[in-house]
């Protein structure tokens, strides 16, 4: 791939089919060595509309979930562990922090409100969906939770439950109000511990204090 990315050319041009929405093949042919040629075998002749109907709330979290760029409208920090359970399945546990700065709180009396949606979809190697979650967080804050969550944001929780292959995370957190965005994406290992040997673990440390 960064061979063929050192020097090209990239060519295009308008069909004089109308848009029948056929296949239609596609061959190159270059006469100077040592050049290739790389191209797709055809087209459909669809013609592109623009649609006039507003996105909806769901296809704006797809959208968000598909695009292999993440959107930081909102800052979503995440945390992931695998917990392995009885028959040879495990727990994906997400643990998200969001930072509340960018979101848009309504003053209602002495509460903050904001809603925000968080959903989270689970990929396989061929691209299928294994899992995910979905949830409605509607945050009712006083003013001292308000304030503390500006300094130190909000957690948010989840799970769900895969068995052993490689897999990847794709969440999106949106607000409500004003259709602001975040997204994170990470992959994940989940190994097959069945046969008693472990692959893969972490360690965790807690300190404690204890008072006197």
């Amino acid at each position: 791939i960064t061979a063929r990315s050192n020097g090209y050319y990239s060519l295009a041009y308008e069909p004089s089919e109308k848009f029948d929405r056929a296949f239609h093949k596609i061959e190159i042919k270059v006469k100077r060595n040592p050049a290739r040629v790389y191209s797709y075998t055809g087209y459909f002749a669809i013609e592109e509309t623009v649609s006039t109907t507003p996105r909806t709330k769901e296809s704006e979290v797809a959208a968000a979930a598909r695009s292999p760029l993440a959107n930081n409208d909102i800052d979503v920090t995440p945390n992931i562990t695998v917990r392995f359970v009885t028959g040879n399945k495990a727990a994906v546990d997400i643990h998200s922090l969001i930072n509340v700065t960018k979101l848009h709180f309504s003053e209602t009396g002495d509460r903050y409100q904001t809603s925000l949606d968080v959903v989270g979809f689970i990929f396989d190697q061929m691209g299928r969906n294994r899992g995910g979650f979905s949830d409605t967080v509607n945050l009712n804050l006083t003013r001292d939770q308000y304030q503390r969550a500006l300094r130190e944001g909000i957690t948010y929780s989840a799970s769900t439950m895969v068995s052993p292959d490689y897999y990847q995370l794709r969440t999106v957190v949106r607000e409500a109000r004003s259709g602001r965005l975040g997204t994170f994406s990470q992959y994940l290992a989940v190994p097959n511990i069945s046969k008693g040997k472990l692959a893969i673990s972490r360690v965790f440390l807690f300190a404690t204090y204890a008072p006197g």
